[in-house]
């Protein structure tokens, strides 16, 4: 019985018929596709999501969900700062324009009223001293007419904004300008939010009209950063076709060939072209920050048709009478290897896509996915079958012009095989991953607006970030969520504990203050007792606690209804993971030594009770009878939980990005060695292909963690693509190595072999990309670090395969006599 045949070469003699058994029928169905394709990537929608702060589910911390009621939990929400460049706010002009203007935002269609937050908002309240007793009003009364406003009411003003502890929230710290927070109608599809969003803007411009040079306005928030992104894509056509033209003509001219260095680059574009079609096929959209994502597909497509043409050179020049015969044994020995690991890092980035729970990422790993699969069907059948019709005299002949100018770095790259060269490289790398790895702690996970690319006219970027320092109260708010039985408001025992949890979080560096129901009782009793200082504290009576919460609204967010939720809100200073991370263990500290005090004291309960109780609030449809008829009504500690607010849904959305980056690399590394082990069958082609391609990944993370750069979500499946990328190509520069050293030659020789085939394709494509890059980045002018991270990575990927699988092959592979070498395929 015959031996079966491996399944690779099964798959070789399977598929090739497909593709060359009838060239022109094929050519002219892949040509119908690319068509159709095209006519699809013209109807693709480069929409920017405004949701890109928010996780699909927001979770924090022990399933502490978002608060719904907030503005600043939920998408859609916009932020208008008007600014007056006299001494302060406090003026009937400004007053005048600033109600103007809030009831322009109240009354536009798609708003949700009830979140339009601003000086004028009644919710917005402050407790002052009367005689005899206190007084809850409005900071600005509802009958003020600002018009007719006299210097005893606007002074009032002032000393109510004091008061209310407003400032930083929504008077800025010079008191010249004022916010107005709002938020879309629940249920506003993406659009309806960017239309939204360009109303707001034209409105609050139309406000200050003529007073334009005493009065400006700046708007912020997701969907105002939509409108700027999308905004900004005109303005990549030119560069983007200028960095095509430059990558073309560098490969024409380093492949030796310009037939060959224009079908890899029309093979690029088409890749390209049907990777959107794709996209609109399955019913998905291209933010305008994952442009970055045609990047990886145009490297990826450029490195393998490199590949491809080169392989087909070579063939042509061993003697095969015909394009067709030469394109034939390229492809059976290229296509198989490339496409394994193509597919296989495809696989890795679609089931990114699956688990990842923040929608860009989704999106943006869709994308990239679509774009490997359309890399290995277009380079693995529409080229081969374009070489195919192509001459072999011509590429044949003027073959020797590219191998000239790159002969200086082939003769280098040769060099690393000695002993002490490769022992220094060895050395080399293990100290720069060493360095690498320990600066790459450093790197975070980041949101896709913290990077965002805008134009050079785009008002958007000094809009936010004047907004976030004049309101950092505002900007940089952390929701608390402290648990607890209902009808607790009133209960001094429990209003302590939060209060104790309070000054706690406000005495870690980062926070510039708190607002929680226990401080405003506190200025309410105080006020009841004519402000006098001795008397700010929490009373113990029952009675007088209901009487003190009266004036506080349910709108501050300080209680929900059934005050069972007591949050405490923090404004930080800023959000550096340092900060987040010492409220996150403040938190948790807290948790544990307050239930210990509280069991210590209360002995008629312990945690078992508590975790009943709070089960029975949260899902009493799980509790047994014997459960349900236990007595739950006993006092427990108070649980605290991070939860909402602008830097909660942040730091939600990076820590579920933190998490699912580390699953992605370390699960993509471990298929990539399968398909390796498969393809090749021994250890050592594992560890060399793959050391090169961990190094390049380290120091790229180091390389981002020194400029500041975060792993975004639209980053992250770049990154993840990177790494297939890289390995098609040291997979197929050490098969060619083993193989020359299969045929008896030294290390030296077989790799200088192996740069002048395999090796020569990847230079030529990484100078061609790094080169289009270059040129496309200094005709828009705007140093876009998507351009620039891929002209970094393919560098660093470059290098470290140039430099290190010699110096690998050097130990791990040893010369023998020269065997006959029975083609795989």
């Amino acid at each position: 019985m015959a031996a079966r045949l491996p399944l690779d070469v099964r798959l070789v003699r399977a598929i090739e018929p497909l593709i060359f058994a009838r060239r022109p029928f094929t050519l002219a169905l892949l040509a119908l596709l690319t068509v159709l394709l095209g006519w699809q990537a013209t109807r693709l929608t480069v929409t920017a999501a405004d949701d890109r702060e928010h996780v699909a589910s927001t979770v924090i911390q022990d399933g502490a969900d978002a608060d719904p009621a907030d503005p600043a939990d939920a998408p859609g929400r916009i932020r208008i700062a008007l600014s007056t460049r006299g001494n302060d706010l406090y003026t009937a002009g400004f007053l005048f324009r600033l109600k103007t203007l809030t009831e322009a935002v109240g009354a536009m269609p798609g708003i949700d009223p009830a979140s339009v937050r601003s000086l004028f908002s009644p919710a917005l309240r402050y407790v002052e001293v009367v005689e005899g007793a206190y007084r809850g009003a409005s900071v600005i009364p509802e009958d003020f007419v600002p018009t007719a406003a006299t210097p005893p009411q606007l002074a009032k003003i002032r000393a109510s904004v004091i008061d209310a502890e407003l400032i930083g929230q929504y008077v800025s710290a010079d008191q010249r300008s004022a916010l107005i927070e709002a938020r879309a109608r629940a249920g506003a599809t993406a659009a309806e939010r960017r239309q939204l969003a360009r109303r707001l803007d034209a409105a609050a411009r139309a406000v200050i009209g003529s007073a334009g040079s005493d009065f400006s306005v700046a708007v912020s928030g997701g969907p105002a950063l939509a409108v700027a992104l999308e905004a900004g894509l005109p303005a990549l056509a030119r560069p983007a076709a200028i960095g095509a033209a430059v990558m073309a003509i560098v490969l024409m001219t380093l492949l030796g060939s310009p037939t060959l260095g224009l079908l890899v680059s029309a093979g690029a574009l088409v890749a390209v072209t049907w990777q959107l079609g794709l996209l609109k096929l399955v019913g998905a959209a291209l933010d305008p920050q994952a442009i970055g994502v045609v990047l990886v597909t145009l490297a990826a497509a450029v490195l393998q048709g490199a590949q491809v043409a080169v392989g087909w050179r070579r063939e042509a020049a061993g003697g095969h009478r015909s394009g067709f015969e030469a394109s034939l044994q390229s492809w059976r020995r290229l296509a198989i290897p490339a496409a394994s690991a193509l597919l296989a890092t495809a696989a890795a980035v679609f089931a990114l896509a699956v688990i990842a729970k923040l929608p860009l990422l989704r999106q943006t790993a869709l994308a990239v996915a679509l774009g490997l699969v359309a890399v290995v069907i277009v380079n693995g059948s529409l080229l081969p079958l374009l070489l195919s019709r192509v001459g072999t005299t011509a590429p044949a002949r003027s073959a020797s012009g590219g191998r000239d100018l790159l002969a200086p770095l082939v003769a280098i790259g040769g060099a690393v095989t000695g002993w002490v060269p490769a022992i220094g490289v060895l050395i080399v790398a293990a100290m720069i991953f060493g360095g690498s790895a320990w600066q790459s702690r450093e790197l975070s996970a980041g949101l896709a607006a913290d990077q965002a690319g805008f134009p050079s006219a785009s008002r958007y970027p000094a809009d936010a970030a004047a907004i976030a320092r004049q309101f950092p109260r505002s900007a940089h708010r952390l929701t608390v969520r402290v648990s607890t039985a209902p009808d607790s408001c009133t209960r001094a025992e429990t209003l302590e504990q939060v209060d104790r949890l309070a000054w706690q979080l406000a005495n870690v560096p980062g926070v510039s203050g708190t607002a929680s129901l226990p401080q405003a009782t506190r200025r309410v009793l105080t006020a009841f007792s004519e402000g006098s200082p001795k008397f700010r504290v929490l009373a113990r009576n029952r009675e007088t606690l209901t009487q003190a919460i009266a004036p506080i609204p349910v709108e501050n967010r300080l209680f929900n209804g059934d005050c069972s939720e007591l949050p405490i809100q923090l404004f930080l200073n800023d959000e550096r993971p340092v900060t987040l991370a010492a409220l996150a263990e403040r938190v948790t500290a807290f948790n544990g030594s307050n239930a210990a005090e509280f069991y210590d004291i209360h002995k008629d309960v312990d945690a078992a009770y508590c975790a009943l109780q709070r089960k029975a609030r949260t899902d009493p449809g799980s509790l047994t009878k014997a459960q349900a008829r236990l007595d739950l009504g006993l006092a427990c500690p108070v649980q605290a939980e991070l939860a909402g607010g602008p830097a909660g849904q942040r730091l939600a959305a990076r820590e579920a990005l933190a998490d699912v980056s580390v699953q992605a690399l370390i699960g993509l590394l471990a298929v990539l060695a399968l398909a390796v082990w498969w393809l090749l069958g021994d250890a050592a082609s594992v560890i060399a292909i793959l050391v090169p391609t961990v190094l390049a990944t380290v120091v790229m993370q180091a390389l981002m963690s020194l400029l500041g750069l975060p792993i975004t979500a639209v980053g992250l499946p770049q990154l993840v693509a990177l790494l297939g990328v890289s390995l098609v190509a040291n997979l197929l520069l050490f098969s060619d190595l083993r193989q020359s050293m299969a045929g008896g030659a030294a290390v030296a020789l077989a790799w200088t072999r192996s740069l002048d085939g395999a090796g020569r394709a990847v230079l030529a494509a990484s100078l061609a990309l790094m080169a289009g890059g270059l040129a496309g980045l200094a005709a828009t002018g705007d140093g876009r670090q998507a351009v620039l991270l891929m002209i970094a990575a393919v560098a660093v990927h470059g290098l470290c395969s140039w430099l290190l699988l010699p110096a690998i092959g050097r130990f791990l592979l040893t010369e023998r006599k020269p065997e006959i070498v029975v083609p795989r395929y």
